[in-house]
Parts: C-alpha cells; sequence; structure tokens
C-alpha cells in the first residue's frame, strides 16, 4: 500500500468513525433506517421535483415513519420502492406512469 492509499484509507476510517457516532447519536429507534430514508426521499426530489418544500416532506416523514414502517430488512430497492410510492400517495412527487396512462 502507497502512503497516499494509506493516507485515504486513514483519513475514511475517521470520517466513517465520526458518521456512525452522528448517527447513533440522533437517538432514534433505528437511526441507521431514518438516515437511508431521508437519503433516498432527498435525491428522489432532487431528481423529480418535490411540490412542496423539503420542510413539510420531513413534517409528514415524521409523523408518518412508525405507521409506514420504513426498514432495511428486506434490501435497498424494497426500501426505496416504499419512499418513491410514498412520496406519490401524499403528493410530494408526481407519478410519471399514472399520467402517462392517464394522457396527462
Amino acid at each position: 500500500m502507497t502512503t497516499e492509499e494509506h493516507s485515504r484509507m486513514v483519513a475514511t476510517y475517521l470520517r466513517l468513525n465520526q458518521i456512525v457516532n452522528s448517527i447513533t447519536n440522533l437517538n432514534l429507534g433505528s437511526s441507521l433506517t431514518w438516515v437511508w430514508v431521508w437519503d433516498v426521499i432527498k435525491s428522489t426530489i432532487e431528481r423529480e421535483g418535490a411540490t412542496v418544500s423539503e420542510d413539510e416532506i420531513f413534517a409528514k416523514l415524521w409523523a408518518d415513519v412508525d405507521k409506514e414502517g420504513f426498514t432495511l430488512e428486506y434490501g435497498a430497492e424494497d426500501v426505496s420502492e416504499h419512499i418513491t410510492n410514498w412520496l406519490i400517495k401524499n403528493g410530494f412527487i408526481k407519478d410519471e406512469d399514472l399520467e402517462e396512462e392517464e394522457g396527462l
């Protein structure tokens, strides 16, 4: 391993530990799931465009999270689909497939 690779490895190790500590200190039931869900939401609304503000989406997430049961148990693809469906159901993003079917 070169000195540069070693330095990069050590910097990555330290940063990952900081991230883990930050996630742990969120004091939420399943902190990693919260981070994952919010990351997917943010990337989806950046890609698709949102009909409301991030703050409004987060407030609804906060209210719905227990009844929605977001989980990483079944893998990234399943939770991403669940999140997208939740965003569409709440009108935060448009369902392009539905719009095409309806001729909109």
